[in-house]
């Protein structure tokens, strides 16, 4: 990415020989963008597009090197407003770009890039021809994939490489009209193309995973990246081929794509690389590219959409979505009305628009609140076992359980040989399916086997053959005949498991216990009556009294005595062992208030927060509304909801605790971010932790990585979760405790699986009476 200063004389832009510090993605802008947002008001043009008339930057647009305009705002259901710039006065007809002196200007330093660039997919080719078994270019009929495979072109035979084209079933409509083009002149250069699909229509798959969102995007697994890997098997006619795909990926596109290497190893598909070979480019090399070379700009980006994929994705900005429904309307709103039927049913009208005004849809995180869900599977616990019921299985559990290990069944107990033993557990018909019970003895032992059980059952009640599993599967061990699994010679190396929960499907759709509790314990517990220091400081000061001394309304003494006892520091109306831990403490004691987070952090309003907005995240309001929208509450306890948290974030829970800040704009709540804790004390964590293993129905026994996985529902928030905390930092203050305390935890780092092992015989009682020892 270079550098670049404008140029009145050609209307674009003169490329600097060094390097750029920040992104700048330059686009041009055609008569058509003009038009859609509404620029022929202020003025005067032809409907012209053999060339464009200015450069956006972002949100700016720039007419021969002059700031000329600002687009504000936008969504699917409102236009963006145009607010020109403060002295513009143009009167005149626009003039377009001078394409062919922009060009000659640019010419030493673009080609001096180019031919770095195809030298490099030479000797690439070169390194990796015998390590791998085929070459292919991704491509998705966007700006960056047709100049990369021009240059692939350039610099490979025709005959060693392929074109693969994910047809995703939602792209643009222009973008089919590019891909037809590029397929044909493929064709003509004898250059194999093909296109790789689902098995699955994708409207079909939006009614039965639900709308994708930022946090699950089962989309691309299913309609992208699995169909290619499923085509390339099949036109190599080999289960263990190893690919090196072409890929026009660019470093400005985002902040997480700076941090690519040129060439990546895919650790999920053995033997699969990436090669990025535009990855330095920016976006105006791109479109000088593609000026140069006579490549035709897609009518996508000539109406003013600045990417071209699928049309209704969750990752686009809202802004952006306006543009997207003028131009595509009734493609769109197919993937509208599903939202609208599966997650908006029951909205008000004016909530379902504002739903759709600031991307609600795309913040899901699991299928809570979808109309009619079906939950064909679900666990519990009870005195004995671990439950694990399936209603109206959709493939076969014998099939799937051979991914664990071999197994026999007599009458209802089947016996898994699992490593050098022989498991046993319980299967038991039921009307709609069948329960599984795993003894709470093997449960809490062999933690694996019971996440692999989990798994399994989940699978045998949602597979649709949606192809993640089978693409995941590199030792060809599982086909889908007549879409039922088949599995033969499996080595168990847990491929087809090492999925979300371990099947798209269920985890797109699942609900776990912790939703379902919060669903009948609303997320706005205090109102907007979250206590004050002065309020606690009287608590402590008059031993639970705390109306000799502070005066509270009569709404704020039940909110209040709420807080306290989702704190653990009230039970009815009597000090707790905690209250009466941090009374000898002292309120002052960071620890005071890390043993209260602790407790809170598994309570409806401040669990549902940190789940919404994980450590170091950043989440605006509007974000953080709809979220808790879809939890239940109506709009006016959303508010009250975000004015409580403010408040607790006021008290030392914030800054010190990690739980996070909040930005204020004209003293109005704008967003809040989480942080990490300063100086978490390890004697909290240890709390923590035992209350984590008491939330999670007793599990004594974990890995560090189930601390740190927050994308799995539980019952019980981790400390990892409540504080922030990082791998290193929680690895740091675990073998402290594990030293320190070995009577209340061992923590082991053997074979990388960093367990963690809490002692039965120690309460939560025994921690703080330990605390209170140590500090008398």
């Amino acid at each position: 990415m270079y550098q670049y200063s404008w140029d009145s004389e050609t209307g674009g832009f003169l490329v600097i020989n060094q390097p750029l510090k920040f992104n700048k993605e330059l686009r041009p802008v055609y008569y058509q963008e003009l038009d859609n947002l509404g620029f022929d008001k202020y003025f005067n043009y032809e409907k012209d597009d053999t060339a464009p008339y200015m450069w956006a930057e972002a949100t700016f647009y720039y007419y021969r090197g002059i700031k000329v305009a600002k687009i504000i705002g936008g969504c699917l259901y409102q236009a963006s407003r145009i607010e020109i710039q403060k002295g513009v006065d143009i009167t005149e007809k626009l003039k377009h770009v001078d394409i062919n002196l922009m060009i000659q200007k640019n010419r030493l330093i673009l080609d001096g890039l180019v031919n770095n660039t195809i030298k490099w997919i030479y000797n690439t080719y070169e390194q990796y021809k015998k390590k791998v078994d085929v070459f292919y270019v991704a491509f998705s009929g966007g700006k960056d994939s047709i100049v990369l495979l021009d240059l692939v072109k350039k610099a490979l035979s025709t005959n060693v490489y392929k074109v693969i084209f994910a047809d995703t079933q939602m792209e643009f409509p222009d973008t089919y009209d590019v891909v037809s083009e590029i397929e044909d002149a493929c064709a003509n250069d004898g250059i194999e193309f093909h296109r790789a699909q689902s098995k699955l229509d994708v409207i079909n798959s939006w009614n039965e995973f639900g709308p994708p969102s930022r946090s699950l995007r089962w989309c691309c697994n299913v309609h992208k990246t699995a169909p290619q890997i499923l085509l390339l098997r099949e036109l190599l006619k080999s289960d263990k081929f190893s690919g090196f795909a072409f890929l026009g990926v660019r470093a400005g596109e985002s902040e997480k794509r700076k941090k690519y290497n040129k060439i990546a190893y895919s650790k999920k598909h053995s033997g699969q690389y990436t090669g990025y070979p535009i990855l330095e480019w920016g976006s105006m090399e791109v479109y000088l590219y593609m000026y140069q070379n006579n490549i035709e700009i897609s009518k996508a980006y000539k109406k003013g959409n600045t990417r071209v994929g699928c049309v209704f994705c969750p990752e686009a900005a809202e802004r952006k979505e306006f543009i997207a429904k003028k131009c595509y309307e009734n493609e769109l709103n197919k993937y509208v009305n599903v939202i609208d039927k599966k997650m908006c049913s029951e909205m008000e009208e004016d909530r379902k628009a504002n739903y759709f005004m600031v991307g609600g849809w795309k913040i899901r995180s699991n299928g809570m609140y979808f109309a009619a869900n079906e939950i064909k599977y679900s666990e519990l616990v009870n005195e004995t076992d671990l439950v694990l019921e399936v209603n109206k299985p959709s493939s076969n559990w014998m099939e799937w359980l051979k991914i664990i290990g071999e197994y026999y069944i007599i009458n209802e107990n089947v016996h898994i040989k699992h490593r050098d033993e022989i498991i046993l557990i319980k299967h038991i018909q039921t009307e709609f399916g069948y329960k599984i019970l795993v003894p709470l003895s093997i449960a809490k032992r062999l933690i694996s086997l019971t996440k692999q059980l989990k798994r399994v059952f989940r699978k045998a009640a949602y597979c649709i053959n949606c192809g993640e599993c089978e693409a995941n599967c590199i030792h060809a061990a599982l086909k889908f005949v007549n879409n039922s699994p088949k599995i033969s010679n499996c080595i168990r190396c847990g491929g087809c498991s090492d999925i979300p929960s371990g099947c798209l499907l269920y985890n797109s759709n699942r609900v776990a216990k912790g939703d379902i509790n919060l669903k009948k314990m609303s997320i706005n517990s205090y109102a907007a009556h979250a206590p004050r220091l002065h309020w606690l400081e009287a608590f402590f000061d008059y031993d639970g009294e705390f109306a000799k001394g502070v005066t509270l309304g009569s709404v704020q003494v039940p909110m209040f005595r709420r807080f306290l006892r989702d704190a653990h520091l009230l039970e009815g109306d009597r000090f707790t062992k905690l209250a009466k831990t941090i009374k000898v403490i002292g309120l002052r004691s960071p620890l005071s208030w890390q043993l209260m987070l602790a407790n809170l952090g598994n309570a409806p309003e401040i669990g549902w927060y940190i789940k919404t907005i994980l450590p170091n995240q950043t989440l605006t309001r509007e974000k953080l509304v709809e979220s808790a929208l879809e939890t239940g509450v109506k709009i006016d306890g959303a508010q009250q909801v975000l004015l409580a948290i403010k408040l607790i974030l006021a008290l030392p829970f914030g800054e010190e605790c990690g739980l996070g800040t909040v930005e204020l704009n004209n003293e109005k709540i704008a967003s809040f971010s989480r942080g990490t804790c300063k100086n978490p004390d390890s004697l909290a964590i240890l709390y923590s932790l035992y209350q984590y293993s008491n939330l999670c129905k007793g599990f004594m026994s974990f890995t560090l990585n189930t601390l740190l996985d927050y994308k799995t529902e539980r019952d019980g928030a981790s400390p990892a979760l409540i504080f922030g905390l990082n791998s290193s930092k929680m690895d740091l203050i675990l073998s402290g405790l594990s030293c320190k305390y070995p009577d209340f935890i061992n923590y082991s780092k053997t074979h990388g699986l960093n367990a963690i092992t809490i002692r039965d015989n120690k309460t939560i009682d025994d921690i703080l009476d330990l605390i209170i020892e140590e500090h008398k």
